[in-house]
Order: structure tokens, then C-alpha cells, then sequence
């Protein structure tokens, strides 16, 4: 077994990050501080990438088990 950090893991597979500068993460963190402003239309495109990248992310997740 081996532990992994898993944002390094899918790095290259984050849109999101590549369109904003924004990390996954970083959009929860922006909820949490009350910044919401277009936090609707974000959360569109969080679940769009999730729906497009779902195939490629299982593909990759089993190849850090070894």
C-alpha cells in the first residue's frame, strides 16, 4: 500500500483549476466564508467536469493500488 495525495494524482484532470486557478477544495472553502456570489453557476461546472472526468478518474484510481 502507499499513501497519495490525491489532488497531486488527478492534477492534470482538474478543469476547474485550469479555467479559475481554482481548486475543488478552494470552492468549499469560498462557501464556507460566506462568498457566494456565483457560487451557483460554479457549482454547475464542479458537477459538468465531475460528470465529464467520472471515466478517466476510475481508470487512474486503480493504478495506485498497485
Amino acid at each position: 500500500m502507499e499513501l497519495v495525495q490525491f489532488q497531486e494524482l488527478t492534477d492534470h484532470l482538474d478543469v476547474l483549476r485550469k479555467l479559475t486557478g481554482l481548486y475543488s477544495e478552494q470552492y468549499n472553502t469560498l462557501l464556507r466564508n460566506g462568498w457566494t456570489l456565483g457560487a451557483t453557476q460554479l457549482l454547475r461546472v464542479l458537477q459538468t467536469t465531475i460528470r465529464i472526468f467520472h471515466r478517466p478518474l476510475v481508470k487512474l484510481l486503480p493504478g495506485i493500488s498497485g
